[in-house]
């Protein structure tokens, strides 16, 4: 592709315009489609509809490069507002990318370090191991026969980052004002917040050598040496692993690794991260986590590194003094103290849906033999503690909160790491691994439990012995003055008709400037005619923001 047109604004502008107005038509038609047909048309064959356009977007971003394969996956992390029809494809994305030729390469190496790959390094091997959409890895040989690996940042990324991060924040801004979607402007600046450290070479060097330091007595977990006369703000120089990924299970088997201690292992090392360290790897996917014939651990790619937030950490004991006491108002605050900024009047809703599942979670799941955190039994399967975790998920909480930034990466980190352990070994409970690490966090040198703890036993106790919970939370309401009766479908029906209103009024004006944008083409006047064609796009759009929010409120 020529280079002139592939730095071009414009032309980078029409293709994600042109893609994001194609997906939006389509999505347009079929609203109109289930207002004709009804609600069964679209549920038909919306699914099928996300499918593809998360295609369309993945195509589009393969044909840009750039940073947009980039965007379209920390898109998919972060969001809670994209279906996960939609969604899914863009996460699984790999971020691959064909490699740029040797001689750009070595210009790269030249501009940042001085002098031609051959003068620097003994050997440096001019077909790539891996090549992403930001920069690709090279393997070569130090002066004194040390094996590194090179990584170099794609000379054209920082003279597209600002072009492809403002195009993007411009369609976020389009998509909240046409379909009223909350907090689209919140996630582009974490999104852009996440790719300017990702560019940030210096910073993922310094990230290596903190972490390495920080985990250096886990003697069985690698983190690459970083070699800094080697490196510069767009190269990395580290020292070469060699290893497979963590969940190719046959090779693991096939050298006799214990799969059981390989994920004890892994769920140690995030837990102490988290809990004791504060600094942990936020993209542990299995391409990010290698073991070695060894059966060591080797961690890869620092440039989503993040730091637990103190105020994440505080507030997290907070929380549980809330749950315990039993009180919603406690436990938005403590949501607040943790950065969470209310952004509707769901939060009082969303602190009983906790309330609810940590008790059902508690009753049927947790056993007791003594006021000893050691000898808490955890009965639960991994499928019962995702379904706890799924209210604490991004998607639920988004619906309340701004959720930050940090929360999200935490959780993301969590999940993953999850995942891995269950599976290389489906029949570990990854709680039994975390307990003591959570135990020495939570109690410090104390054995008992903390009182907060033995509050929510008594809570608890006194509940099951009373009146069912639904209906103390009933009394409790009408105790404080905040019980009220909703009439279902009432607000729903009014913006219904409202909408539709709308519509018919956005309807009349398209066709309006339809007819006049042909009377002008008649009369040859092109100045008018172009007016009027823009009229008609405005007036299009609009009517398709309304049947949008009209079909949501459809019965």
């Amino acid at each position: 592709m020529n280079a002139k047109k592939f730095h071009s604004k414009s032309w980078r502008s029409r293709k994600v315009y042109s893609a994001t107005l194609s997906i939006m038509l389509d999505y347009g038609l079929l609203f109109l489609g289930g207002f004709i047909f009804g609600k069964r048309y679209v549920q038909k064959r919306i699914t099928r509809l996300h499918a593809k356009s998360a295609n369309r977007l993945k195509n589009t971003f393969l044909e840009l490069q750039g940073l947009f394969v980039k965007i379209g996956q920390m898109v998919s992390i972060l969001s809670n507002f994209l279906p996960e029809e939609f969604r899914k494809p863009l996460e699984a994305f790999q971020d691959h990318a064909p490699a740029r030729p040797y001689e750009e390469i070595k210009q790269r190496i030249k501009t940042e370090l001085g002098d031609n790959p051959e003068h620097i390094f003994r050997s440096f091997q001019e077909n790539p191991i891996a090549s992403a959409s930001i920069g690709q890895v090279h393997q070569a040989k130090l002066k004194d026969g040390t094996q590194v690996a090179v990584k170099i940042q794609h000379a054209h990324v920082p003279l597209i980052a600002e072009i492809d991060l403002r195009l993007f924040e411009q369609i976020m801004r389009l998509v909240a004002f046409l379909f009223k979607m909350k907090g689209l402007e919140h996630v582009a600046a974490q999104v852009r917040q996440m790719i300017e450290e990702e560019l940030d070479y210096e910073r993922e060097a310094s990230n290596m050598q903190l972490m390495r330091a920080e985990l250096s007595h886990f003697s069985d977990v690698i983190i690459p040496e970083v070699f800094t006369e080697y490196s510069s703000p767009h190269v990395i120089t580290s020292r070469f692993c060699e290893g497979i990924k963590i969940n190719q299970i046959a090779q693991l088997d096939a050298w006799q690794i214990n799969r059981e201690k390989l994920a004890r292992r892994l769920l140690e090392l995030c837990s102490h991260m988290i809990l004791s360290g504060g600094l942990y790897h936020a993209d542990p996917h299995p391409g990010n986590i290698l073991v070695n014939a060894q059966g060591e651990m080797v961690l890869l790619d620092f440039g989503a590194v993040s730091k637990v937030n103190p105020r994440m950490k505080n507030g997290l004991i907070k929380l549980f003094e809330a749950v315990s006491k039993g009180d919603p108002e406690e436990i938005v605050q403590a949501l607040q103290f943790m950065g969470f900024v209310n952004k509707s009047k769901d939060s009082g809703q969303f602190a009983e849906r906790l309330l609810g599942a940590v008790q059902d979670f508690f009753q049927s799941e947790v056993q007791m033999n003594s006021l000893n955190f050691k000898d808490i039994e955890i009965k639960a399967d991994m499928n019962s503690l995702f379904r706890f975790m799924e209210v604490l998920s991004v998607k639920e909480m988004a619906n309340s909160f701004e959720v930050p930034k940090d929360y999200i990466l935490l959780n993301r980190m969590i999940l993953l790491v999850a995942g891995i352990s269950t599976e290389l070994a489906p029949q570990l409970n990854p709680l039994d691994v975390v307990r003591p690490r959570l135990q020495e966090y939570m109690l410090g040198s104390g054995r008992n439990l903390p009182a907060f703890f033995i509050d929510f036993i008594k809570n608890n106790v006194t509940n099951v012995l009373t009146i069912p919970a639904e209906l103390r939370k009933v009394l409790y309401k009408a105790r404080r003055g905040e019980l009220s009766l909703t009439v279902k479908y009432s607000e729903r029906t009014q913006l219904f008709w409202f909408h539709l209103v709308q519509q018919f009024i956005f309807a009349l004006l398209f066709l309006g400037a339809i007819t006049l944008m042909y009377l002008s083409e008649q009369h040859n006047s092109m100045q008018w005619n172009q007016r009027f064609s823009i009229a008609a796009v405005l007036f299009f759009l609009a009517w398709l923001r309304a049947a949008f929010l009209g079909f949501r409120y459809r019965r």
